[in-house]
């Protein structure tokens, strides 16, 4: 499954279809979270290996995350790419506080993916993976974060004089 526009090569024998994950989720994802309205699904229809690359929209990096090490990811708007595996579900999650939902960034909803299987999420820049431990605050440019366990409190927080940064 992946983005709109973000298959560049694929070959005869994979079958595409498209869905929305249902109209009610599909709305909030695209008009309240900056996501696409809807998701291509590709499926091998042969008896043998099949290729098919993706690729982001703009220069970046993609990062395969494994889905069965989490319990659920937060993501970046737009962040997600792609995936593999038939048991990924995405969803919507408020913010903690009303003061993240407006000056953290991200919106006033943040894109979830749950499930089994590998997700490909693209960042540009850096990308460094982090474990806090529990307690652990780490403060980062509200940009700057691309996925963190649906675990993790979001918050926002005073960098410097007349800055703010996303606390995870």
């Amino acid at each position: 499954m992946c983005e709109p526009g973000a298959m560049l090569h694929t070959v005869p024998g994979i079958e595409s279809d498209i869905s929305s994950g249902g109209t009610m989720l599909g709305l909030r994802r695209c008009c309240c979270a900056g996501e696409s309205f809807f998701r291509i699904h590709y499926l091998n229809r042969t008896m043998q290996a099949q290729t098919m690359t993706v690729t982001p929209p703009f220069p970046a990096k993609v990062i395969p995350v494994d889905l069965n090490r989490y319990s659920g990811l937060v993501m970046k708007r737009r962040a997600y790419l792609a995936s593999i595996g038939r048991n990924v579900e995405f969803g919507l999650k408020r913010p903690s506080t009303v003061g993240t939902a407006l000056c953290g960034g991200q919106g006033l909803l943040l894109p979830t993916i749950y499930g089994t299987g590998v997700a490909f999420l693209n960042a540009g820049g850096t990308v460094m993976e982090r474990e806090l431990a529990p307690g652990e605050v780490l403060l980062v440019d509200k940009h700057a974060l691309v996925a963190c366990e649906s675990t993790v409190d979001i918050g926002v927080a005073a960098a410097v004089r007349g800055a703010l940064a996303v606390t995870v």
